[in-house]
């Protein structure tokens, strides 16, 4: 997923901060709404 809004970031389970086509940052995302969304998806191994 690409976004640029926050909220909707922290679903996914690392956030990759871009800056002029480069890798900034890699964010490992530890809130309650981030783990929740990997919980749940049941369907894909090796997670």
């Amino acid at each position: 997923m690409r976004t640029h809004e926050r909220h909707i970031a922290e679903h996914a389970d690392r956030i990759v901060h871009i800056v002029d086509g480069r890798i900034e940052e890699i964010e490992q995302v530890d809130s309650a709404v981030g783990n929740n969304a990997a919980d749940n998806d049941s369907g894909h191994a090796g997670r």
